[in-house]
């Protein structure tokens, strides 16, 4: 029906492999199920269906070469800490990733000093390379909409003494 529902009657006591077709842009973490029907009952299945966005790309420094574990931050552009937020670490060769990101408005912050203990404060940045929100670059994803190679250049500035 319109929300989804199916409803299947008579079938004989037994168990069934129960399957979740779902249109592009859109997922199911688990899209198939075994459930058992008992002689004359019902059996309830629910899939839960997600948004299947997704951004990638990779984080370089400003000679071109890949930045690793730097953490990423996708957040909504209009919320201030409500609504999606995620993030994602670069790997060794940079490469980040945010899967299951509904429609909406965004921007990223990078977390990266250019040193190696994470243990510590780091300074915010939002792409590209700005400090105030206001000022960062908006990416809009449209449902199931798949943005890749969208490379993060960071230029890391160390002070002199």
């Amino acid at each position: 029906d319109a929300k989804g529902s199916v409803t299947m009657q008579d079938l004989p006591a037994g168990e069934y492999s129960i399957t979740a077709n779902v249109p592009d842009g859109l997922m199911t973490p688990q899209p198939q199920r075994k459930v058992m029907v008992p002689d004359r009952g019902c059996t309830n299945v629910y899939f839960g269906i997600e948004s299947d966005g997704r951004l990638n790309g990779r984080v370089l420094n400003a000679n071109g070469l890949p930045v690793s574990k730097a953490e990423i931050f996708i957040v909504q552009a209009d919320k201030d800490r409500r609504g999606h937020w995620d993030d994602s670490y670069s790997d060794e060769n940079g490469h980040y990733a945010f899967n299951r990101v509904p429609p909406g408005r965004y921007v990223l912050i990078i977390r990266f000093d250019g040193m190696t203990s994470q243990n510590r404060p780091f300074p915010l940045l939002y792409y590209p390379g700005v400090s105030e929100k206001t000022n960062a670059k908006v990416i809009t994803l449209a449902d199931g909409q798949r943005i890749g190679d969208f490379d993060l250049t960071m230029r890391l500035c160390r002070e002199r003494s």
